[in-house]
């Protein structure tokens, strides 16, 4: 089964550029610890260069193995606002585990001459929980020192590995303005 494992540009995410095509990704909304992170940076919507969206992060990476039950995997840079919520529920009891997300990556149609959603999950908060390792340890992870690349705003590298809930839920994937398709994450869960 194929993968989606994209690497995406952050100095793009941050610092919109027209004549740069590369893939970007936003995670849109997050709630964390039962708590909603802040949608504290405003990047450009590279679908639309003259409006901004709002977004609690900028990705660098995102995979999923597009299995139903397969782990969504995020990399991101964060705020210092931000930074400093997850840092407190990292440390904390992390009793709540679940997740709530929104997020988009875009690439760039060359035959469309624009940029198209490429992997999101269709405007739907996603639900689901931090992944597990065999030892009980989530994944979830935050870094100490703020990005060299993307001076301003003061942005940290973040990363996040989720599972499904037990609902149907849909990841969208397109492989153009045109080409798109839609699959299954999680399993509804029946009595």
């Amino acid at each position: 089964m194929p993968d989606i494992n994209v690497q995406l540009s952050h100095a793009q995410g941050f610092n919109f550029n027209k004549t740069v095509t590369v893939p970007v990704g936003f995670i849109k909304t997050l709630k964390l610890n039962g708590e909603d992170l802040g949608a504290d940076l405003k990047p450009k919507d590279p679908e639309d260069s003259t409006s901004d969206i709002t977004a609690v992060g900028v990705m660098t990476h995102i995979f999923w193995n597009t299995e139903v039950t397969g782990a969504l995997s995020f990399d991101a840079q964060v705020s210092k606002a931000n930074k400093e919520k997850i840092d407190v529920a990292r440390f904390s009891d992390l009793m709540n585990t679940s997740i709530e997300i929104n997020f988009a990556v875009y690439d760039y149609d060359t035959k469309a001459n624009k940029y198209y959603t490429r992997f999101h999950d269709g405007d739907v908060v996603l639900k689901g929980s931090i992944q597990k390792d065999a030892a009980g340890n989530l994944a979830i992870d935050m870094g100490e020192e703020m990005d060299n690349e993307v001076k301003q705003p003061e942005n940290y590298w973040f990363r996040l590995t989720m599972v499904p809930d037990a609902e149907s839920q849909a990841l969208h994937v397109q492989f153009s303005d045109t080409a798109k398709t839609a699959k299954q994450w999680g399993f509804e869960q029946t009595s």
